[in-house]
């Protein structure tokens, strides 16, 4: 008799604590930046996520060398990178509910590659505009424009701005030219690809950097949109804008001075 009454005990303490599990960790974006000379990042959760755990998060950089960081009140939260990471390095992020870095009910990891903040960063970067949409196909083109800085870039790397993103490869991919649009112009020739926008950023300092935003925005085979996706200057795919009226960051692969990224 003891031991079942001992038994229903321990279910009565042990029962409730699973029935209190939380959900996964999930971050919905995670956008590096900088506060003047110091490199950070913008970290934003889903509802679910936040709504639980509220400020019972902690963040770590390549736990458990780079230590523990006090949780971050609020979302989006804005996260210092530790000095000791340098520029253009690629580390994990780890999000947990446990101040040690190897506990916690849950966690999870996400890479992140350090900006590059104050004098090491390009001081400015190329970016395009929208020239011209096409609404029976559902194309849009996009370029240069009057000017663009395609050398020296046109635009402070401390601006946000989105990602012009590119999908051009894959099952499908190229997409064919609809009948509609016009290969007549060499400096707005057709892609064969589908392209969007990310949310408003300060550009990340790495290539990768780049093309892991617009993956993570638009899925797997995305990357940042280059110079070079017709023949040069500007470009017509299919697909839209979040802000047709912004510019927004385009890569160019030979000319290094041109982009905040390398």
């Amino acid at each position: 008799m003891r031991k079942v009454l001992a038994a229903a005990l321990c279910l009565l303490f042990v029962l409730p604590g699973a029935v209190k599990a939380g959900p996964l960790i999930i971050a919905t974006s995670i956008v590096p930046g900088c506060s003047g000379n110091v490199a950070s990042l913008t970290v934003t959760l889903n509802p679910t996520t936040y709504n639980f755990y509220g400020d019972g998060l902690y963040y770590h950089f390549d736990p458990p060398s780079a230590g523990t960081l006090a949780a971050v009140l609020g979302n989006p939260a804005e996260v210092q990178i530790p000095p000791a990471l340098v520029a253009g390095s690629s580390h994990t992020l780890l999000i947990t509910t446990s101040a040690a870095s190897t506990g916690g009910s849950t966690s999870q990891n996400y890479p992140i590659t350090v900006p590059a903040c104050g004098s090491t960063a390009n001081s400015k970067g190329m970016t395009w505009k929208l020239l011209a949409t096409n609404s029976p196909t559902g194309t849009i083109s996009v370029g240069c424009g009057n000017s663009c800085g395609a050398i020296h870039g046109d635009t402070p790397c401390t601006t946000a701005l989105p990602l012009l993103c590119i999908k051009k490869t894959g099952a499908g991919f190229p997409l064919p030219r609809p009948a509609s649009v016009s290969p007549s112009n060499q400096y707005n020739l057709w892609s064969g690809g589908i392209v969007g926008t990310t949310s408003p950023m300060v550009p990340p300092t790495t290539l990768i950097g780049a093309d892991a935003q617009c993956a993570g925005a638009f899925g797997a085979g995305w990357r940042v949109a280059e110079f070079h996706d017709g023949w040069g200057w500007g470009f017509q795919a299919y697909g839209g804008l979040g802000n047709p009226t912004a510019r927004f960051w385009v890569h160019i692969n030979d000319q290094s001075g041109a982009t905040c990224w390398h």
